[in-house]
């Protein structure tokens, strides 16, 4: 998995990247420092935990993109948990998703 998330760093705009169990909680990380503090994990995780939702539901969700001040945080699920992706706010979504 660890080899996974840090393949998953080379991508264009990619800051770091984390993965979430079913219930949002972070079980994997490739975060440099510098992008890791405990309300960037919160929401990423919080976020992952609504997209598993909204998948159940709907079986539709593909990704969740959301934009802040300085950041964008992409997340995709994968099976029963979901990939976390930090990027730059100007990361292509095109680069991001399979």
């Amino acid at each position: 998995m660890q080899a996974m998330l840090e393949e998953l760093n080379t991508l264009p705009g990619v800051l770091g990247t984390m993965l979430c169990d079913g219930e949002g909680r972070p079980v994997a990380q490739a975060l440099p420092p510098e992008q890791l503090d405990a309300s960037l994990r919160e929401a990423a995780a919080a976020a992952a935990d609504s997209l598993r939702a909204l998948h159940a539901a709907t079986g539709q969700a593909t990704h969740l993109d959301l934009h802040y001040t300085t950041r964008r945080i992409v997340i995709v699920p994968l099976g029963d948990g979901s990939v976390v992706l930090v990027c730059e706010k100007s990361a292509s979504p095109k680069v991001l998703l399979p």
